[in-house]
């Protein structure tokens, strides 16, 4: 009996003697991600770069296949200089051989109306005459009438040499121009976003296609984590809401750290959730939490997904 007794107070002084972990609120270390997504359903011809590498900002880190792009672009390029000689040839007007050419249609559409007009004089008396094949007159007063059309025909199109072209068309091709320089420059634009470039410094974290796939257009091909200042996400206790506000400075734990690292409450969600899977804590587990970043120095060289603590008051 005396032997447990002792044994007793031993444990029981263990037990005091055993320091307890203050109230905390727990979470990851994260940082910034940027999600490069397909432009095109062109295959990937190049993959610069490997799944954590290191990558400053402007490096190639990706390219699909162009050439179809290419072919798209002379294509729209010819259109244009068409366009182009089109609308010089509007504001310049016709040239003097044009003029002359009308002229020289309507003398000749002329004589040929003069020479029917006699046919017709001739037809019309032997029809008097009774000498005359049956339908003969109807045929040259059928061939006088479309002859006098054209002559009206050859006089218009000579009226619209000497007047010149109308302001609305010349503005209609104008427009056209336009357009055609506007198509030419979104293909310009899609034949450089077949390659894709890293827009900040950063770690390349996953690739999830390889060399010679087609890719469904926007589709994520690469995903890049940001080398610039982390943070840690944390879920706090709705009864600690009060006490804690955006621009506050805090310290984060981290588990083997011999330090606390300093930070600065950068957001704390509007919206309540339940506390995740990865953040149970017997006495949280039920309630209500509040997503909440707290930015940490450039300096933290901790990997993305180091668990992280914070002491509640």
């Amino acid at each position: 009996m005396r032997k447990l007794a002792v044994l007793a107070t031993c444990v029981f002084l263990l037990a005091g003697c055993q320091q307890q972990e203050p109230p905390s609120a727990f979470g990851t270390l994260e940082r910034d991600a940027i999600l490069y997504r397909a432009t095109s359903s062109e295959p990937i011809v190049e993959i610069a770069v490997k799944k954590g590498q290191q990558v400053a900002e402007g490096a190639l880190l990706l390219r699909f296949d162009e050439v179809q792009q290419r072919l798209m672009i002379a294509q729209l390029e010819a259109e244009l200089a068409q366009k182009k000689a089109s609308d010089a040839l509007m504001q310049k007007g016709a040239r003097t051989e044009r003029f002359i050419a009308a002229q020289a249609r309507i003398d000749g559409v002329q004589a040929k109306l003069k020479e029917i007009g006699l046919s017709l004089k001739r037809a019309k008396t032997l029809e008097k005459q009774r000498n005359i094949a049956e339908g003969e007159l109807e045929r040259v007063q059928a061939e006088y009438q479309v002859t006098q059309a054209e002559l009206v025909q050859a006089q218009q199109q000579l009226a619209e040499l000497v007047h010149g072209n109308q302001p609305e068309e010349l503005e209609q091709s104008a427009q056209g121009v336009l357009a055609a320089q506007a198509r030419l420059q979104q293909a310009q634009q899609r034949l450089l976003d077949l390659s894709l470039y890293a827009q900040n410094a950063g770690m390349i974290e996953a690739l999830p296609w390889q060399q010679g796939e087609r890719v469904p257009v926007g589709a994520v091909v690469l995903k890049q984590t940001l080398a610039q200042q982390p943070y840690a996400r944390i879920y706090l206790p709705e009864r600690m809401l009060s006490q804690w506000q955006v621009g506050q400075n805090i310290g984060v734990w981290v588990d083997g750290a011999s330090a606390v690292i300093p930070g600065k409450i950068r957001f704390i969600s509007p919206t309540p959730a339940f506390t995740p899977h990865f953040a149970l804590h017997q006495n949280e587990r039920t309630r209500l939490v509040y997503l909440t970043e707290i930015a940490l120095p450039d300096s933290t060289r901790l990997p993305s997904g180091t668990p992280v603590r914070v002491e509640l008051p």
